[in-house]
């Protein structure tokens, strides 16, 4: 047998067994943005604003993604699932791993129990009291709790080391379920979740909680890290995360929608994030939208406000524009402001590096594939 023939063979025994695998569905989307934004500081009573404004343009990446997922049928109504996601800069060029890698999981799902999923995956928490109010497509949306409140010791969107139950829906309603472990606070449960969502056609209500343990917050990681190091001990040399708090975050809200048939949409959402003696925030989220032949007009207003004795209140507002070329590509325009409210005391501490506002424009595109 020539080079040729023998060539020949061992590619169709390579190949024969793909052809029984199912090919992965590959999508993405690219979603550039040409920016200008403008951060104002505050000045100090006492000696003046010393603190120049930042400003300037820049092409901007939001979101950008590119997936690959699938199933495999494994007889029975069950299914092997799988699907991976991870975030590219179309600005620069680049890929964007590590925190900003989207999604990686793998689980069964079953037509009459519903899904169990392992590894990095949406939190149910998110859809349930977010994403309804998370609708620009510029980076500074009108969503309150991700962009006002400045305190998120639990992750917006995604979180990694999940395992998320999903249930089939009844008549619209599914319940969802996710713990997360190894976040290197302990050796049990870090965070666990629980939201209920109902949409069915033009209403959608959603409610959800999460709870975070406080020995897997950022600070009680801080906290652990040095006292295994042998810096608590007391003297010149103690860490000042020895003194941090670890008490547990909780965190808990409800979001509903409602598309009229004339085209007018409102959507509002209310947040609240509490740790006992470290922060305590309230969020508000009201979005209008009004849809009309392939475009849609948005306007968004937001609140976060502090009840842990700061005296800070941030708020904002957005208002968009957006155009469908096709159902797969669109065009926005959009303007946002986001306005803080800096604690009383700043007057006492003379601090005039802290925001004051920050002022985004936005124009761009959006190609999903």
């Amino acid at each position: 047998m020539n080079r040729t023939a023998i060539a020949v063979t061992l590619a169709g025994l390579v190949a024969a067994p793909a052809l029984a695998v199912a090919k992965p569905d590959i999508y993405g989307s690219v979603r550039i943005s040409e920016n200008y934004s403008k951060t104002e500081f505050n000045g100090n009573p006492a000696t003046g604003r010393t603190r120049s404004d930042l400003k300037g343009w820049d092409v901007q990446n939001n979101a950008s993604r590119l997936g690959f997922r699938g199933a495999e049928d494994l007889g029975n109504g069950l299914a092997a699932v799988y699907h991976y996601e991870f975030g590219v800069n179309p600005a620069d060029g680049v890929t964007i791993g590590g925190a900003n890698n989207r999604l990686a999981y793998g689980g069964l799902a079953g037509a009459g129990w519903g899904q169990l999923t392992i590894g990095t995956q949406w939190n149910p928490y998110y859809f349930a009291v977010g994403g309804e109010v998370d609708t620009f497509n510029g980076f500074y949306s009108a969503n309150g709790y991700y962009e006002a409140a400045g305190y998120n010791e639990l992750d917006s969107t995604r979180s990694g080391n999940q395992i998320l139950y999903k249930s089939p829906s009844f008549g619209g309603l599914t319940l969802h379920a996710g713990v997360l472990t190894d976040l290197g606070g302990n050796t049990g449960i870090d965070q666990y979740q629980v939201a209920g969502i109902y949409d069915n056609g033009p209403f959608f209500l959603g409610l959800a909680y999460r709870g975070l343990d406080g020995d897997s917050t950022t600070q009680g990681i801080e906290k652990q890290a040095a006292k295994d190091a042998g810096l608590c001990q007391g003297g010149p040399a103690q860490s000042p995360a020895c003194f941090f708090s670890t008490k547990n975050v909780n965190q808990y809200g409800l979001q509903a929608r409602y598309q009229f048939a004339t085209g007018l949409g409102l959507a509002g959402s209310w947040q609240r994030v509490k740790q006992s003696g470290v922060a305590k925030w309230n969020t508000y989220d009201v979005v209008v939208n009004y849809d009309f032949g392939s475009s849609s007009a948005r306007l968004g207003w937001f609140k976060a406000k502090n009840d842990d004795g700061l005296e800070e209140d941030n708020d904002g507002w957005i208002v968009g524009l957006q155009h469908r070329m096709s159902k797969k590509t669109r065009l926005w325009l959009e303007y946002g402001q986001t306005n803080f409210d800096q604690d009383r005391n700043n007057a006492v501490i003379g601090n005039d590096s802290l925001f004051d506002k920050n002022k985004n424009f936005s124009v761009g595109m959006r190609h999903d594939f």
